[in-house]
């Protein structure tokens, strides 16, 4: 009978696992295609990142002159920092899928896995 990728988790079982994912992932038809998704994916990612930081400092900038309480409007950035950061975490971990092709699984999973958990 056929182990699962639960089954090679449990015990620990790495490179089996990672080889039984394979086959699940769009990753590696991205293989023949890593200067593409890096190419286009890069400027994209900076774009977005560049964008959502400009919006983040306006909403940071119109909360503080909308709240009355400044506690209200520190925790309001604080948070809206967080996000920014995380966000930023998580483009990085997406681009870093490419470099960490399938070639090194285990690279190539915790950059997917550390994106997903964002």
């Amino acid at each position: 009978h056929s182990r699962s990728v639960r089954d090679y988790l449990w015990a620990w079982e790495l490179d089996p696992a990672f080889e039984h994912l394979r086959h699940f992932t769009f990753s590696e038809a991205m293989l023949e295609n890593l200067n593409l998704y890096l190419v286009v994916g890069t400027p994209v990612a900076v774009v977005l990142v560049v964008l959502e930081r400009d919006r983040i400092r306006w909403l940071q900038h119109m909360l503080t002159g909308a709240l009355p309480d400044a506690e209200q409007a520190r925790r309001a950035k604080w948070c809206l920092d967080l996000y920014f950061w995380t966000l930023s975490t998580m483009m990085m971990f997406i681009l870093l899928i490419g470099p960490f092709h399938l070639g090194w699984p285990r690279a190539h999973y915790c950059c997917a896995f550390s994106a997903i958990t964002c």
